[in-house]
């Protein structure tokens, strides 16, 4: 990073950590000193967890004109733009979060399939589950442990929120953990089909379930942390399989999870909170609802996307649930798209255009080039459902439950 840089250090456990500060084309004056305290505090709560750094020193470098983060070994370049810091300095700290639990979770331990640095493509990994579902995980509570206002003022509320968005992918019925994870990153449009799986959601609530887990089994003793610090201590300096997270799950809860992993991990079956949540005297309900918009009118089905591969080439469907309409009508992932409703489309935009202006009840007209020849589809344009899920204390809990929920609801 080259530029007229701003310059902030801190020590966290005897160890210096810089941050450096790119300003953009037109900088907006933002609170430092708070900023940097965000900073600090999740190096603070990230190291409570392992003990101790995994560096000599470390990097932070932001750009004013920037979004996203990638994770080095003991560094980190994030976008920081200042016109979000000037609203709120905090604005970005789960977005640290995640990244610097990175320093560990993927840099230093990482899964087997990892080379050291490498110009080829990388090959499918099938432990990404865990690298960034649980590097996910730990941002959110690495933050609440640390005092940050949060959007989901509780553990509660957040376990909601990712519960509601796992129930409303039905991937989750016929794809494992692992399967996700081999799809992530370099794999073609359609590679299941017209599903589209998150291994990183996938992540956080395996990580969240194998929280309650241990939880449970060490009445209250254990938790995910013991996981990441036997996971540090073991495979620092060598890859890690799916089978190695389950030894050393097993190992922290002196119980057996072999089941889970091979439903969940390994195979491709549709977790049921429940089961672990009763332990704390909690039960989630899921109910079903029309989608609508903020003034009450039903919100029609966009659950589809269109894609051009290269400017030489025409615009392709990209769907990623099959109980969509389009779908359910018979159009498919990679289908090349000709026309709606007789007007040629050859962008999104486009496409979308016409799409929109099919009123609900209306059907759009999509021609298409398939392998087995051009074909007409017509769909009806409909709106559609979505799962929310409302976790509920369940009467009468036990003395125990109580205890194990107060413990897990506070991060500790």
């Amino acid at each position: 990073m080259v530029g007229k840089l701003r310059e902030w250090k801190f020590d966290v456990a005897n160890t210096a950590h810089h941050v450096f500060y790119l300003p953009g084309l037109n900088p907006v004056p933002f609170d430092s000193t708070a900023f940097v305290g965000s900073v600090q505090k999740i190096v603070q709560q990230t190291i409570n967890i392992f003990g101790k750094p995994a560096y000599d020193r470390y990097v932070f470098m932001f750009s004013d004109d920037a979004y996203g983060g990638l994770e080095h070994p003991n560094s980190v370049t994030l976008g920081g733009p200042s016109k979000e810091l000037a609203e709120n300095p905090h604005s970005h700290a789960r977005e640290i979060g995640h990244e610097f639990f990175h320093t560990w979770n993927l840099m230093r331990f990482k899964p087997i399939e990892y080379r050291r640095l490498d110009y080829r493509v990388q090959p499918p990994v099938s432990g990404l589950w865990f690298s960034e579902g649980l590097s996910i995980f730990y941002s959110d509570l690495m933050m609440r442990r640390a005092g940050f206002i949060m959007r989901e003022p509780t553990r509660i509320a957040h376990l909601e929120g990712i519960l509601a968005s796992y129930a409303n992918n039905p991937g989750h019925d016929r794809f494992s953990a692992e399967q996700a994870s081999r799809t992530a990153y370099n794999s073609e449009p359609g590679a299941l089909g017209n599903y589209s799986l998150s291994s990183h959601q996938m992540g956080e609530v395996i990580g969240a379930m194998l929280d309650f887990i241990v939880r449970d089994a060490t009445d209250g003793a254990r938790n995910m942390d013991d996981v990441m610090r036997l996971m540090d201590e073991r495979h620092a300096t060598r890859g890690f399989t799916g089978t190695d997270i389950e030894r050393v799950v097993n190992d922290v809860c002196k119980c057996s999870v072999k089941n889970f992993f091979d439903q969940h991990v390994r195979g491709g079956s549709r977790i049921d909170p429940n089961r672990y949540l009763q332990a704390f005297g909690l039960r989630a309900v899921t109910t079903h609802a029309q989608v609508k918009q903020p003034n009450g009118e039903v919100e029609r089905d966009w659950r589809i996307r269109a894609f051009q591969p290269s400017a030489q080439d025409t615009l392709r469907l990209l769907l990623f649930n099959p109980e969509s309409i389009w779908a359910r009508a018979g159009l498919n992932t990679n289908d090349r798209v000709l026309s709606v409703n007789g007007v040629a489309v050859k962008t999104w935009p486009e496409f979308r255009t016409q799409i929109a202006a099919v009123p609900l009840g209306g059907v759009a007209r999509i021609e298409v080039v398939r392998a087995s020849g051009r074909s007409i589809v017509d769909v009806m344009v409909t709106g559609y459902e979505r799962s929310t899920v409302r976790i509920e204390e369940v009467p009468g809990a036990t003395a125990r439950q109580l205890r194990l929920r107060e413990q897990w609801v506070e991060g500790r």
